[in-house]
């Protein structure tokens, strides 16, 4: 079986630079127009969708399959803790305030108040709980063990997507 991942869509949030993480910040108008117009690509359409409950993954989900999704918490954002609803660009411009940016961070990095990559994936799906949980619609390989024979397909963006005919 094969792993979709794919991004939520533009919320008003993303538009300023503001840091979202477990902050339930819905769409923008604009972007469900957008996704009104997008399909997931052919081969994917009848495939089982679970989501994130965060409206803004949620609704992405609903509005590319037309249809309610499930959803499970292990797919919530990462905690940013007191960096939720700052900008980027000024939390970087403050030293004190120990912002980097995401790719600097390795497992480790921890938002005052938040969590760490390694935290998220260890509470929520290590000691294989997710794929136990899901054990009946789910079979992936990690894409750092088999990189060229890995099912995952990635859709960082909702815009990779094929416009509706």
């Amino acid at each position: 079986m094969r792993v979709a991942l794919l991004r939520h869509g533009r919320t008003g949030w993303n538009a300023a630079g503001r840091l979202q993480g477990r902050t339930d910040i819905p769409l923008s108008d604009d972007e469900r127009d957008r996704l009104a117009t997008l399909a997931l690509p052919p081969g994917w359409r009848d495939a089982d969708i679970l989501s994130s409950p965060l409206s803004r993954a949620r609704e992405t989900a609903e509005i590319l399959v037309q249809a309610p999704v499930a959803t499970d918490p292990a797919l919530i954002e990462l905690n940013l803790g007191a960096w939720e609803g700052k900008r980027g660009v000024d939390l970087l411009a403050d030293p004190a305030s120990g912002y980097r940016h995401v790719e600097a961070w390795g497992w480790d990095g921890r938002p005052p108040g938040g969590e760490t990559p390694r935290e998220l994936l260890t509470d929520r799906t290590g000691a294989g709980r997710f794929e136990r949980r899901y054990a009946d619609r789910l079979s992936y390989q990690h894409h750092a063990r088999s990189p060229c024979q890995d099912p995952w397909l990635a859709f960082r963006q909702p815009h990779a997507l094929s416009h509706q005919a």
